[in-house]
């Protein structure tokens, strides 16, 4: 990667991608591009109709109509809160229900809850979890042709086989670059 690459994304580029992204089944944004670049790309997805999955991550607080616009955010807890301008000491699933859009919140060892409709649902299967949010990002990109409980149980045994050591970094854990789509299996297009 090279450093700063993220803060030259555009609002021009997401348009000048519009074709790519109405092929798209999924849009995967980050908050690591400008805030008027994810804008762009939650309002273009929203304008062809393409899920834009808002991975909140550095965190932020964010609009409300950005959230309303977005097909999937997902957080992990201490991100929810600051996306909503939420004490975060608030229970978080009184944040996931003050969530506009459908919420995948990542709880590392204990599993990840979603909320589609109504009340959060618990979906605990965690390999492990360390250093892997990319990857279930991606991986329940790919599995969101499915209803979003299967995604959820998908995305978490994925991302848990692709966390792997890494000796050379300080840490140990890195979520493993490749091959999801390509695990999953799927003939998913993502932009």
């Amino acid at each position: 990667m090279v450093a700063g690459a993220n803060a030259r994304v555009t609002p021009a580029q997401v348009q000048n991608a519009q074709e790519l992204v109405r092929r798209a089944d999924a849009v995967l944004a980050q908050m690591e591009i400008p805030l008027d670049t994810v804008e762009a790309t939650v309002r273009l997805g929203a304008r062809l109709n393409v899920s834009v999955i808002l991975n909140p991550a550095p965190a932020q607080k964010l609009p409300v109509d950005w959230l309303r616009l977005a097909g999937y955010a997902t957080p992990n807890q201490h991100e929810l809160a600051i996306l909503l301008g939420a004490d975060p000491a608030t229970d978080f699933r009184e944040l996931m229900q003050a969530t506009p859009c459908p919420t995948v919140l990542t709880r590392g060892g204990e599993g990840a809850w979603y909320r589609e409709h109504g009340e959060p649902i618990h979906q605990h299967e965690v390999i492990d979890s360390t250093g892997a949010g990319d990857t279930f990002n991606a991986a329940l990109a790919v599995f969101l042709h499915e209803d979003l409980a299967r995604a959820v149980r998908s995305a978490q045994g994925l991302h848990g086989r692709r966390a792997v050591r890494h000796p050379a970094r300080r840490t140990g854990w890195h979520a493993a670059p490749g091959r999801t789509r390509e695990l999953a299996g799927q003939d998913t297009h993502l932009a």
